[in-house]
């Protein structure tokens, strides 16, 4: 079911940049992606560190410490910390099970069932300690549909000055943004501008 079934779904509050076409640049492996090319120049994915936290930090005027791992908590494996975040926003609140998706990931990649691994209340405690701006999470208002408004929002402003301004292609896969390796720089200045012109402060943009 879409989300747009929903008699609260508002347009104006979308969610990520998708692609729509056949050649599904975002559904590509990392390594596929960095093959693509752009006029037969090989390109660059530039990637907003934890954007999502930063967004979360910047809607309460408050600033991610970029020297710091977010999802780095002692004896916590970083996959299941972002899995865990990633619920926390998906729910606006703390998970009571972990979730399916990520349960099923760690049984794959360890073979061995996450429950027993870790005590779910006391990942979400450390993880809230470190973070406590996670308690304002809200579902509806405070959560991952707010959050990724506020992402597409900055990569449109990006993409529209590249485009328009600059005759850059840029392809948005969610969170990072592929474009010709000789426009590098440019796009980076434009993606942090971007974030900076919202939210007042600047995220860390990393190239892969």
């Amino acid at each position: 079911m879409s989300s747009s079934n929903f008699h609260n779904f508002d347009f104006n509050m979308g969610g990520r940049l998708y692609c729509c076409s056949e050649d599904d640049w975002q559904q590509r492996s990392k390594e596929d992606r960095a093959l693509i090319t752009c006029r037969g120049e090989p390109t660059v994915e530039l990637d907003v560190r934890s954007s999502h936290f930063f967004i979360l930090y910047a809607l309460h005027d408050l600033e991610l410490d970029t020297d710091d791992d977010p999802y780095f908590l002692a004896g916590v494996e970083r996959e299941v910390v972002k899995g865990l975040f990633a619920a926390m926003t998906g729910k606006g609140s703390k998970p009571t099970r972990f979730p399916k998706k990520l349960s099923e990931d760690y049984m794959k990649r360890t073979g061995r069932k996450i429950s027993t691994v870790y005590k779910l209340g006391k990942v979400l405690d450390a993880l809230i300690a470190k973070h406590p701006i996670l308690n304002k999470l809200k579902k509806g208002s405070m959560d991952w549909a707010r959050l990724q408004y506020e992402e597409s929002e900055c990569f449109m402003e990006c993409l529209t000055r590249l485009g328009h301004d600059h005759g850059v292609a840029a392809l948005p896969v969610f969170d990072s943004l592929i474009v010709a390796k000789q426009h590098q720089d440019l796009a980076l200045t434009c993606l942090v501008e971007a974030y900076g012109h919202r939210f007042g402060c600047l995220p860390e943009v990393r190239c892969k």
